[in-house]
């Protein structure tokens, strides 16, 4: 259980909204918003640093100047120490520090939502969540839902039609000659490369294709039966078979149907539209690179070709400029994004010849993707297909060893809108592999403010004990300077 503590609130009506995150800083979904009525103020006490008995310089029976002096100074500078730590520490940091924790757990992130806050009210979350990077975690985890179900369905259709075959040949009354035999496989597997080929993206389906589908798939089945010497199919005849492959169609159409409805409500049918033609999706023209997805796209030229918007993002310039203008992009270190579990590494493998490097992953479907490599600094930009796979051949030398890959949406300002883990790959002469899924060590390192960062309690046991070091090194000291004197 976790329990947060707020104060030094004025009587009103707050909402408070929490947002959940793995160990490795990956937003999972989950939000709750909880309102609360405070009727009267709440207080808090100050926060004050005091140090440790043992940094006192102890009382003397001797009153002289000299430790008076001494003392002072003292008491002075640890007056000035403390109040500077208590400074350090009730001041927000700018830029916090990455969790590193590798233990698996939930980290709760609260915003406090108020009309009107102070500068003391304001503190900066450790990893932030923008609203691209929220849509994009929602619309990914409807899609892959969808993709799950009707491969789910794809299977069974393929059971069913597989049961079905085997069923009009070992059931004639005839045996089926062993030619015959090769025409039914060769049907067979025309029909099941037709429910591959047509159900593989279903977020492109619709009720039409799937009644086309079945239509192909009840043909198929009578020139099967035609060629084992069985009657053909007609709906007073069908086996119990044939009527589940019906039923497993229609209940693919309601699915599709389904998936429709709920990518219109949150707008993410407009990933699958391009109204300009400028190979740009209308979902990302508005929410990625604030385009117009009407209205033509500029166009430029770049070594003696035109080239359109979708062209420019894959050369790194901004698609929005009829010149060509390259985008500084942000390094993963530099984002405090929280990482989307929508956008994934799959797969690094190395080509047959052994010389070049295949990396495969996930994303949303007809979307601009960065790659980043480490520990060689490399960044390439590709597209997603329909199924919102991606694979990118790097015809770069990369050294042998521990390798890190980041994907990431970047807008036409150059900042990461939306990014994934790192995960940690091993390149050798023979192979390269995936490690982890992702490398738990691999999350993106944000720069911390000083040397500690947030580790207050570590920077305040050092000072303090520094300062005790220095009292007693002074204190030895005094009676050395009295017998001088």
């Amino acid at each position: 259980m976790t329990t947060f503590t707020d104060s030094n609130r004025p009587a009103g009506t707050y909402t408070y909204r929490l947002n959940a995150f793995t160990s490795n800083n990956i937003y999972s979904g989950i939000s709750n918003d909880v309102t609360v009525v405070i009727g009267t103020n709440t207080t808090t006490p100050n926060t004050s640093v005091t140090p440790p008995a043992s940094t006192n310089v102890p009382n003397t029976t001797t009153n002289t100047e000299t430790n008076n002096g001494v003392a002072g100074k003292i008491d002075s500078f640890l007056d000035k120490t403390v109040n500077n730590i208590n400074t350090f520490i009730n001041t927000p940091t700018t830029t916090p520090p990455a969790s590193t924790n590798t233990t698996p757990s939930t980290q709760t992130n609260l915003i406090k939502e108020n009309t009107v806050k102070t500068s003391e009210e304001i503190s900066k979350p450790i990893i932030v969540t923008s609203e691209f990077s929220l849509k994009v975690q929602d619309i990914g985890s409807t899609i892959e839902g969808f993709q799950n179900v009707n491969n789910n369905l794809k299977d069974q259709l393929v059971k069913k039609i597989n049961e079905n075959v085997d069923s009009i040949v070992n059931n004639t009354e005839v045996p089926v000659q062993k030619n015959n035999i090769e025409k039914i496989n060769n049907l067979r597997d025309s029909l099941l490369e037709k429910i591959n080929s047509n159900l593989s993206v279903s977020v492109n389906l619709n009720s039409t294709d799937v009644n086309n589908l079945k239509n192909e798939i009840d043909k198929g089945i009578n020139n099967i039966k035609k060629i084992a010497g069985e009657s053909t199919v007609t709906p007073e005849n069908q086996s119990s078979s044939t009527k589940d492959i019906t039923n497993t169609l229609n209940t693919i159409v309601q699915t599709v149907n389904n998936q429709a409805e709920t990518l219109k409500s949150q707008g993410a049918d407009l990933i699958y539209k391009d109204t300009n033609k400028d190979g740009i999706s209308d979902y990302d023209s508005v929410h990625v690179y604030n385009m117009n997805p009407v209205l033509p796209s500029p166009v430029s030229n770049y070594d003696g070709k035109v080239v359109n918007a979708a062209d420019k993002i894959l050369l790194g310039y901004d698609p929005t400029k009829t010149e060509l203008v390259k985008i500084p992009v942000e390094q993963p270190a530099e984002s405090n994004i929280a990482p989307v579990t929508t956008y994934k590494v799959k797969e690094v493998s190395l080509t047959t010849d052994k010389k070049e490097i295949v990396i495969k992953g996930q994303a949303l479907p007809n979307s601009f993707i960065t790659l980043y490599i480490y520990s060689t600094p490399i960044m390439v930009t590709v597209k997603t297909d329909s199924k919102g796979e991606w694979q990118y051949t790097l015809d770069k030398e990369l050294e042998n060893g521990d390798h890190t890959v980041y994907t990431a949406t970047v807008n036409n300002s150059g900042n990461i809108i939306a990014k994934s883990s790192g995960y940690l790959f091993t390149k050798t002469a023979e192979a390269a592999t995936l490690k982890e899924f992702p490398a738990p060590s691999a999350s993106v390192s944000v720069n911390r403010p000083g040397m500690f960062g947030n580790n207050n309690n570590l920077l305040l046991a050092i000072v303090i004990s520094g300062i005790s070091l220095m009292i007693i090194l002074i204190i030895l000291a005094i009676p050395n300077k009295k017998k001088e004197k």
